[in-house]
């Protein structure tokens, strides 16, 4: 049964209950900055195959992990001074940055040979993960074929029943765009896609 909350009306208690349940591997759909997510504990992959599944989408591909702080990422991706210059600009916000997984993700499973982070500009998220101790996995809550949704009812019409949580927000969010993806591993920045971060901003940064 999915349990529907309000993110502005959680006591404490239960953010911390809702924190200890995705750490264990349950889901939930959440507001992000820019449209609602959807996510568990980043390393829990049984879980991860279960965001797909209610997605109705094969997995392709890791999902990006929200980290609350730069110290953070720099346990689970190998940081150099390219990431910390986009981070300190950019973060909290909506980018993303791919880069070499550390050696801890890789011994907590990670697979892959990217690792993509972001510390979400949501006060909410930021604390979630904090009550966590590790990354949320997060991509966006919409079925296979379907738009993006920022709006509550399409969100409970497709999700009810298929997670464990559904976190609203009676805010509006801030747009309906993506994160815009950067792509550090390689020693250079190639910008993947394009989201509320332009492509000038990025390059602005390091002319």
């Amino acid at each position: 049964m999915t349990k529907i909350l309000n993110i502005e009306n959680l006591q404490p208690q239960e953010l911390s209950q809702i924190a200890q349940d995705l750490t264990d591997g349950k889901i939930a759909v959440f507001p992000t900055d820019t449209i609602y997510g959807i996510g568990s504990n980043g390393f829990d992959f049984s879980a991860e195959a279960r965001i797909f599944q209610a997605k109705n989408r094969p997995q392709d591909m890791p999902l990006p992990l929200l980290v609350s702080s730069l110290e953070e990422a720099r346990k689970y991706a190998k940081v150099d001074e390219t990431f910390v210059k986009l981070a300190q600009k950019f973060w909290p916000g909506s980018l993303t940055i791919l880069a070499v997984p550390s050696e801890t993700a890789v011994q907590l499973g990670f697979k892959f040979s990217k690792i993509a982070l972001r510390i979400p500009g949501s006060e909410f998220l930021v604390s979630l993960v904090k009550s966590m101790g590790i990354p949320l996995s997060a991509t966006s809550a919409n079925l296979h074929g379907q738009a993006t949704s920022s709006n509550s009812s399409e969100i409970i019409s497709s999700f009810d029943g298929k997670v464990d949580y559904i976190l609203l927000t009676s805010a509006n969010l801030q747009d309906n765009t993506h994160s815009t993806i950067v792509d550090i591993s390689s020693g250079s920045v190639d910008i993947l896609r394009q989201g509320s971060i332009s492509k000038e901003d990025i390059e602005n940064l390091f002319n």
